[in-house]
């Protein structure tokens, strides 16, 4: 029969701590690994639709505000607005192929040919 534990002990392993200098298990580093990448992801995300909000704002307020006052504020703030697409498509692509589960290659499948070769 194994010796009884102590209740700190328990308590620790219960709470997730480790004893300094101890390696994590396998699957607590897999979980951990995704969540970061969860977070990661949701960053990107919420940065890309912001810019595209900032875009779409920019554009609003030019054609339908500042060019009553300043047309060539209101085409400043339209080059502004063109140039941000293209960053934040970059910000919420970058690291996506990184970032996905997908396998990075296809299992061989044996040919028609190969299955049965009396064919």
């Amino acid at each position: 029969m194994p010796a009884a534990v102590s209740t700190s002990t328990a308590s620790r392993a219960f709470i997730g701590s480790r004893e300094p200098g101890a390696r994590c298990s396998a699957a607590t580093v897999t979980t951990s690994s995704r969540v970061r990448k969860g977070v990661q992801r949701a960053r990107r995300h919420r940065t890309y639709f912001w810019l595209m909000a900032v875009c779409l704002g920019l554009i609003v307020l030019a054609w339908n505000v500042v060019r009553l006052w300043s047309t060539t504020a209101a085409v400043l703030m339209s080059v502004v607005a063109a140039v941000i697409p293209p960053v934040a498509a970059i910000v919420g692509n970058s690291g996506a192929l990184a970032d996905s589960d997908l396998p990075r290659s296809r299992p061989s499948r044996p040919t028609r040919f190969e299955e049965d070769p009396d064919r």
